[in-house]
């Protein structure tokens, strides 16, 4: 999704800081009242699509969904509704290889020739260079035929395999240049050094650890069927509903983003909050 052009379903989790007035919490019908009386100018406009989740000293004041989880079957939201991250669950896929290298299973200043021996110039390009937006590998969304290529099936092979040969657009580690690319491949590499499917370690190894119920990988463990936010994008004046690209891969039971190889579902609010509570 790329600047206003794109009205996303979001998610929002907001935990309000301490304050003098901490024990007058307004009642929760007058909070409510005062966050519809805000939003309700951008669901006029169909601008806003999610879930809301406001709290105080670790207590939820208030949580309501508003808008459509599905605008073509006119589905709504609703608080479990789970929604795309897109581009943020690159922090997962991050995660996930440092963990790798406190194991000792990955350096950061690996080529990763090591780890994709035939892959093009891999001895010039390290892990580092790949979580740092540095290898010069160009992104596979700016492809010629991208909008078809993302509705159709892949396995991580695959879609390494769309920009892999695609001449570099500088040299690795020269300059930073943003690309889905680098975190389709970590993905890729998670897996072959792991010996699982990008789905099952982030979920052994991220998810279930954090305590992360409601997030997931689609189809993983079957979960992928629950309710999933979709949005609408706007592209040359139109509406239509948002089909994100998905990356299907059969044989480990789960698909990835291709706008960086990560998991395109996590998370819902309760996930949302967990985190909050970890954070704060």
């Amino acid at each position: 999704m790329k600047g206003a052009l794109a009205k996303a379903v979001v998610a929002c989790c907001l935990v309000l800081p301490a304050s003098p007035a901490a024990a007058q919490v307004p009642a929760r019908d007058a909070l409510a009242q005062r966050v519809d009386r805000y939003l309700q100018p951008y669901l006029d406009l169909a601008a806003f699509s999610g879930v809301v989740l406001l709290a105080r000293h670790g207590n939820i004041l208030l949580e309501r969904a508003y808008g459509m989880a599905n605008y073509e079957l006119g589905v709504p939201i609703r608080i479990g509704t789970r929604f795309h991250i897109a581009s943020v669950s690159k922090t997962f896929t991050a995660a996930a290889v440092l963990q790798l290298v406190e194991r000792g299973k990955i350096r950061i200043r690996d080529p990763i020739a090591k780890f994709v021996p035939d892959y093009p110039r891999g001895n010039e390009i390290t892990v580092h260079h790949l979580l740092a937006h540095a290898s010069g590998i160009p992104d596979v969304n700016g492809l010629p035929g991208y909008d078809t290529i993302a509705r159709l099936p892949h396995t991580t092979a695959s879609l390494v395999a769309l920009f892999r040969d695609q001449p570099l657009d500088f040299v690795p580690g020269s300059r930073y240049s943003y690309s889905n690319s680098n975190y389709n491949l970590l993905a890729y590499i998670i897996e072959h050094v792991s010996g699982m499917g990008y789905g099952e370690f982030l979920e052994q190894n991220i998810f279930r650890p954090a305590g992360l119920t409601s997030t997931a990988v689609p189809l993983l463990d079957g979960r992928g069927s629950l309710p999933l936010g979709s949005g609408v994008a706007r592209w040359q004046g139109v509406e239509r509903p948002e089909r994100r690209p998905d990356v299907h891969c059969p044989a480990r039971g789960r698909r990835l983003r291709l706008d960086g190889g990560t998991a395109p579902e996590p998370p819902s609010l309760p996930d949302e909050w967990a985190l909050a509570r970890i954070l704060e």
